[in-house]
């Protein structure tokens, strides 16, 4: 059995995975560890290829952002084997932050061949995995409007601009919601919730997350006007908007359930994964052996 798996995404954060294959080379072609480089090609690849080598790798290491690394750890869930680690080098990179995970590709990678190993608490939701974020509402329609105008503006001004063009049509959304069966029901903004305490590229949505605390942590915005929805946005960044209690509203659970009048996308780990009235949500008994 070979040491390390490299999963590399080469379009990842502009192209970075790309050229990130050379450091590995660099660095590895030094060490006593046996490995491999192999690039995806199209999207969700990564997990194929993880489950195509599960047997033949002791770590599978995702090069990307966290899209990326929620494909390679897909893999391991889905074989309940196999070891993690992470190279970020997407946009966002949220999950790496949580973990305090070098941005650099080779301070990341020596601490991958230092790292210790620790456990990271998997999350699903209608029978997706996810390890860092699950949202609906506001945001999700914020990365549905952005994936398809990104292409039309240029550089960092397509997500503002995807956050104002989302605001012109938003609506609040009609929710039942179930916290481990305590039930309510009303108008929302937002509804966030998993382990990590960063997404949409560092606006800290969940400030007191944890990857391996065995909850599930849950963040809800009730009903804004679409100028308290802009105020709203700035607090998330720093972790504020928690104080903001007659508005946001803080849980820790075992399970979820979300039931819509209407059926809205649901997004994992900055990945748009279906459109659903209901979601189920709930802690997966296999934890992910994390190198970091």
């Amino acid at each position: 059995m070979k040491d390390y798996l490299f999963v590399v995404n080469p379009i990842a954060g502009g192209g970075k995975g790309e050229n990130t294959i050379d450091i590995i080379d660099s660095i590895m072609s030094q060490e006593k560890y046996s490995y491999e480089i192999i690039k995806t090609e199209y999207e969700k690849q990564g997990t194929k290829i993880v489950e195509d080598n599960i047997e033949d790798f002791k770590v599978f290491v995702a090069v990307g952002g966290d899209g990326s690394i929620n494909e390679v750890a897909q893999g391991l869930v889905n074989n309940k084997k196999g070891k993690l680690a992470i190279i970020p080098n997407g946009t966002g990179n949220d999950l790496a932050k949580q973990l305090e995970i070098p941005l650099d590709p080779k301070r990341s990678l020596k601490r991958i061949l230092n790292g210790k190993e620790r456990e990271l608490d998997v999350i699903k939701a209608n029978g997706h995995n996810f390890m860092n974020i699950g949202s609906i509402g506001y945001d999700s329609e914020v990365i549905y409007n952005y994936n398809n105008l990104r292409d039309k503006t240029p550089g960092k001004l397509s997500y503002l601009f995807s956050v104002l063009y989302t605001l012109i049509g938003f609506k609040s959304k009609k929710m039942e919601i179930e916290i481990d069966g305590e039930k309510f029901q009303g108008n929302y903004t937002l509804l966030a919730l998993g382990n990590g305490k960063y997404y949409g590229g560092g606006f800290k949505i969940l400030p007191k997350a944890k990857v391996d605390d065995e909850k599930i942590h849950i963040c809800i915005v009730s009903e804004l006007s679409k100028f308290k929805i802009l105020l709203l946005f700035p607090t998330i960044l720093f972790g504020t908007h928690v104080k903001i209690t007659k508005y946001v509203k803080i849980y820790k659970a075992n399970t979820l359930n979300v039931k819509l009048k209407d059926a809205i996308w649901l997004n994992l780990d900055g990945e748009l994964v279906e459109k659903t009235d209901f979601i189920q949500f709930s802690l997966d008994k296999y934890k992910i052996k994390l190198i970091s």
